[in-house]
């Protein structure tokens, strides 16, 4: 079985026009791991999905666009927003994380992450940092953050300060186009702007240990070239993880097989 990863230009060509660079890659040397869909839940087509997270069964999204950025509280058992903040026409928002009772959002160019409050959705203040914001997790020690390069960055938590930067690698070359992360069991699971593949890193090295091919869920005829994968939620209590797509119509919860990394 192969695998084919496509490599983009730089986020300001994206803006302008999906140029695709293929790339055939043997699955004996980078595994892809296999899945099972055990749910599926009608997803609100219009939020432009930039971040997914679980805390305390409920699942938190965040959306982006300027003008139209908002986080929102979804119901786990019927996929209906629950509660939404609405933010400034000044903000695109990007990837969502939480620590505590916290959620940080990160922004896409406004250099800030957004401290919110997960039960009253009250902004209570924020974190400066230098350049672009696209993704972030929580690892247990650190906060990981993604730029749309091939680079991650490791914070402090408690002041957003960067401690370390790893470059994330596949077949020896940059995987640039990181997007929104998901860290859990020791690994990072991370979007490619552009692609519906979800890389899995070793975050001691960089080195994309598998794929989790999920081009398969959506019709990629009914989209145009921004309706990508997008969004990755583990959910302890499946063992399995929540994922969606810009402007899907639905949410889908995928279990790895069990001889998948994160099991490891």
């Amino acid at each position: 079985m192969r695998l084919k990863i496509k490599y983009l230009f730089d986020s300001l060509l994206i803006a302008l026009f999906l140029t695709v660079y293929p790339l055939t890659v043997d699955s004996a040397t980078t595994p892809e791991t296999p899945y099972e869909i055990i749910k599926i839940l009608p997803h609100n087509k219009t939020l432009f999905t930039q971040g997914l997270e679980i805390k305390a069964g409920i699942l938190y999204e965040s959306a982006g666009h300027y003008g139209h950025s908002t986080v929102n509280k979804i119901d786990l058992s019927n996929g209906v927003i629950q509660q939404q903040l609405q933010l400034d026409h000044a903000i695109f928002a990007e990837g969502l994380t939480h620590l505590n009772n916290t959620l940080i959002l990160l922004t896409w160019k406004s250099e800030k992450a957004l401290l919110i409050d997960a039960d009253t959705f009250k902004i209570m203040g924020s974190h400066s940092f230098t350049g672009e914001g696209w993704g972030i997790c929580y690892d247990g020690e650190s906060l990981v953050t993604s730029n749309g390069s091939d680079q991650l960055t490791f914070r402090n938590p408690n002041d957003f300060r960067a401690t370390r930067t790893i470059s994330i690698v596949f077949d020896n070359q940059p995987l640039g186009n990181i997007n929104e992360l998901e860290c859990t069991h020791g690994l990072i699971y991370a979007n490619i702007w552009g692609q519906d593949i979800i890389a899995i890193i070793d975050p001691s090295s960089g080195e994309v240990v598998s794929f989790i091919d999920l081009y398969v869920l959506y019709d990629l005829t009914a989209r145009n070239h921004n309706e990508v994968l997008n969004g990755i939620a583990y959910s302890s209590a499946e063992d399995a993880f929540w994922v969606t797509g810009k402007n899907w119509s639905n949410l889908y919860l995928i279990k790895l097989s069990p001889n998948d990394p994160h099991s490891q």
